[in-house]
């Protein structure tokens, strides 16, 4: 991608998308190097991305501009047109900042490059959920949770940021404050298909450990008590997630793996008919 940055300067997207790359594969000086240019750049990716859905694909597709989007409609060959805000991606690249100079040992840099982003972008609500992030890998819960306030008193009703703090609690194993962010994000936004998938992946958590014990079990009177006692946590379990794992399906129909996981819980409960009916659909 950086060498397709190199050719045209002016799209400086292939420049953010290098220093990713860069930073999937490990090579974080690399990755370092880029996102120096990204800052001196003031690089945001703010955009407005213009799509519409395919009558030959079913699916949506993005177009470079509103009248190219416009005239493809207009032409017959798509179909409900819409339009969404991409937000700035400074946040994220100085995450991944702070992230790769507390991988070095760092830390000290780290933070500073944070608090240097933050008094630049005091109001950029991307930056303040990166110094979270930071603070709490960094096992600081006081100033963990003095961002956190501090981003919610300023947009108590933004669904993609309340969203973004479950992420976050989530990746650090704070399950009981993920869902807590998770379920309120739905609250403000009931068709937040993101927040549905991953409740139902942290009530999913324990189903691991359980099966291990399972596996563990013999053929004693004990044991297969012991057994009914794991199945009986696994369907509590799975009948808690199911309707928002069912949701996330409805949002989402063409997601193969939310598929394949309704279909795996409906096998467990014997929902035979609904298994069924989802099988069928998935073979069209």
């Amino acid at each position: 991608m950086y060498s397709v940055y190199l050719m045209d300067k002016t799209n400086v997207d292939n420049l953010y998308y290098a220093a990713s790359y860069s930073v999937n594969g490990g090579d974080y000086e690399t990755a370092m190097k880029y996102y120096d240019v990204l800052k001196k750049l003031n690089y945001t990716g703010e955009k407005t991305v213009y799509s519409a859905k395919s009558k030959i694909s079913e699916k949506y597709e993005n177009f470079n501009s509103k009248d190219e989007r416009d005239k493809a409609v207009k032409l017959g060959s798509h179909f409900l047109p819409k339009q969404e805000q991409e937000p700035s991606k400074k946040g994220e690249i100085y995450k991944n900042i702070a992230l790769i100079l507390v991988q070095q040992g760092k830390e000290k840099e780290a933070f500073a490059a944070v608090e240097e982003a933050r008094r630049e972008n005091p109001d950029d609500i991307g930056i303040m959920v990166s110094q979270a992030d930071l603070f709490m890998k960094m096992k600081d819960d006081e100033n963990y949770k003095k961002v956190v306030n501090e981003i919610l008193a300023k947009e108590p009703n933004n669904a993609s940021l309340i969203y973004n703090l479950g992420v976050v609690a989530m990746d650090a194993n704070k399950d009981a404050e993920a869902e807590e962010h998770f379920k309120k994000a739905i609250s403000i936004k009931p068709d937040y298909a993101d927040a549905y998938i991953n409740l139902t992946a942290l009530r999913l958590k324990p189903d691991k450990a359980i099966v291990e014990k399972m596996n563990k079990l013999g053929t004693s009177a004990a044991d297969n008590k012991k057994y009914d006692e794991y199945k009986a946590q696994r369907e509590k379990m799975f009948r808690a997630l199911l309707p928002d794992l069912e949701k996330a399906h409805q949002l989402l129909p063409e997601n193969e793996v939310i598929a394949e996981n309704l279909m795996s819980v409906y096998g467990f409960l014997e929902m035979s008919d609904k298994r069924k009916a989802l099988k069928e659909k998935m073979k069209k």
